[in-house]
């Protein structure tokens, strides 16, 4: 009966997203109806195999995206509970609190952290390019970082010490010179500069931090 109700609660959660991305491509808020394929595809997944290591840590990333998502609209002075933004972080959580409740609740590995750390930097940068003015060049080579960082959580999940620290080096060097890049146009004390500021300081201490853990700790 318990495996009933779940299929129920997960079939109508795919149908509610269904819908969301109906309306989402008939108002053109295109971005949003591609990001609504990863829940779909997570509680789909849920739905015909099972919960898993693979839904719990998704479910804390949709929470924690979600809610860093309304907090980006805060920040940014575009919060409003009329908006389809703000209905889309809401579902995202309420998606994430749903798979949670139903997941098993195992021990994150360490680089699951960093996978979460990944999805952060992706707001901060979205972020950053929103507030940006229109007259700063290269603007998007920011969403490089993303990539990077995803190639981190592989190597850090692979245990390869030496090509995660490269990697640690080539992301700080690239950040660095971005923040340089956008920061002697607009002011170094603008709202652009600290949010480029925020971007380079996540990654440099999230993956230091747990790399620390994963390479020195764990053999203490």
């Amino acid at each position: 009966m318990k495996q009933r109700h779940q299929s129920i609660l997960l079939s109508g959660i795919i149908f509610i997203w269904l819908l969301v991305i109906v309306y989402l491509f008939t108002n053109n808020y295109y971005r949003q109806a591609f990001l609504s394929l990863a829940p779909i595809a997570v509680v789909l997944l849920a739905l015909l195999h099972g919960t898993s290591k693979i839904t719990s840590l998704a479910s804390r990333i949709f929470v924690f995206g979600g809610i860093l998502s309304i907090i980006s609209l805060l920040v940014l002075s575009t919060f409003s509970f009329t908006s389809a933004t703000t209905h889309f972080a809401a579902l995202i959580i309420v998606t994430g609190l749903v798979l949670e409740r139903i997941s098993p609740h195992t021990r994150l590995q360490k680089w699951m952290f960093l996978a979460i750390a990944t999805k952060i930097e992706a707001i901060i940068i979205g972020s950053l390019i929103a507030i940006a003015p229109t007259t700063v060049t290269g603007i998007n080579w920011w969403w490089l970082i993303i990539p990077l960082m995803v190639t981190s959580v592989l190597l850090l999940a692979l245990k390869q010490k030496f090509a995660y620290r490269l990697m640690v080096i080539l992301l700080s060097a690239i950040s660095i010179g971005l923040f340089v890049a956008i920061s002697l146009p607009v002011g170094i004390f603008s709202a652009t500069a600290l949010i480029s500021g925020l971007a380079v300081v996540w990654p440099a201490v999230t993956q230091r931090l747990i790399g620390y853990r994963v390479f020195v700790l764990t053999k203490q």
